[in-house]
């Protein structure tokens, strides 16, 4: 599996626990608001999507046209956790590391029913600046 992780985010058309856009896309509720960050690095967009409450974003990565699901997140009070991420240890410090950029980026609301269109245009949004997003 981590071969398959490393290749997802080496731009690879690999999918991640059998999650790709057209799934994840799904899965998000139609016609609803969603409160969105987004930062890039090259030409890949990363991406908390709030579509459960305050408390549980997921985090997305766009890259080569696909969005993939990498990540579900909790938020306590101040504190973040990443509760589910497929890949090992790297995996998990390097979303938590993101996710921690994220929250700092300014969010947006974002229809459902716009959300891949929405990341897709993202490019042009801040830079990730942690060191994690950097790999």
């Amino acid at each position: 599996m981590n071969a398959l992780v490393l290749m997802m985010f080496m731009g690879g058309s690999v999918l991640v626990g059998g999650i790709n856009d057209a799934p994840f896309l799904e899965q998000l509720p139609h016609n609803q608001e969603i409160l969105v960050a987004t930062c890039h690095h090259g030409g890949d967009v990363r991406a908390l999507l709030f579509t459960d409450g305050i408390k549980t974003p997921e985090f997305v990565e766009v890259s080569g046209g696909h969005v993939s699901r990498i990540a579900r997140l909790s938020i306590d009070g101040d504190a973040m956790k990443v509760t589910d991420a497929s890949g090992g240890l790297w995996t998990y410090e390097r979303v938590h590391a993101l996710a921690s950029t994220l929250l700092k980026m300014p969010f947006h609301l974002v229809n459902s029913n716009d959300v891949k269109l929405y990341l897709e245009a993202s490019s042009s949004t801040p830079e990730c600046l942690s060191e994690s997003a950097q790999n």
